[in-house]
C-alpha cells in the first residue's frame, strides 16, 4: 500500500516516505530500553526496506524488527556494531586494529545476535 501511495517517486524517496508514515503513526509501547535517536531508526528501517523489498509487508517486518533491536539491544552498542561495519569495507592501519579489538568484536556479537533474533520473530 505505502509503495503504491507513491508510484513516481524514485525508491529511496518511497523508502523514507514509509518509514516516515510508520514513525509517525503514534509512540510504540514502553518497552524495557531506552528507544534509539530517529536518524538511526530511519537508518535501519530504510536498510530493511532496501534489503526486503519497499511493499507493506516488508515495511511490517521491519518495522516489527526494529521494535524488538530497541527492546534488545542497547543503542551504544547499534552504534559501535554500525560503526564497525562500515570501518570493514575501510582500509587503513587504525580502522583495521579498531576492528580487531574484543570490545568491537563484542559489539558486532551482539548486534548479529539481536539481529537473529529479530529475523526469527519478525520474518
Amino acid at each position: 500500500m505505502c509503495v503504491a501511495s507513491f508510484p513516481d517517486m524514485k525508491h529511496t524517496t518511497r523508502h523514507l516516505a514509509c518509514v516516515l508514515i510508520l514513525l509517525a503513526a503514534g509512540p510504540l509501547p514502553p518497552t524495557a530500553a531506552e528507544p534509539w535517536p530517529t536518524r538511526d531508526e530511519l537508518w535501519y528501517g530504510l536498510a530493511c526496506l532496501e534489503r526486503n523489498g519497499a511493499d507493506t509487508l516488508a515495511l511490517e517486518h521491519c518495522a516489527c524488527a526494529l521494535d524488538h533491536l530497541e527492546a534488545h539491544l542497547p543503542h551504544d552498542d547499534f552504534q559501535a556494531a554500525r560503526v564497525l561495519v562500515a570501518l570493514g569495507g575501510v582500509g587503513g592501519e587504525r580502522a583495521g586494529a579498531m576492528a580487531r579489538t574484543a570490545t568491537a568484536n563484542r559489539a558486532v556479537e551482539r548486534f548479529v545476535e539481536a539481529q537473529r533474533a529479530a529475523t526469527a520473530a519478525c520474518f
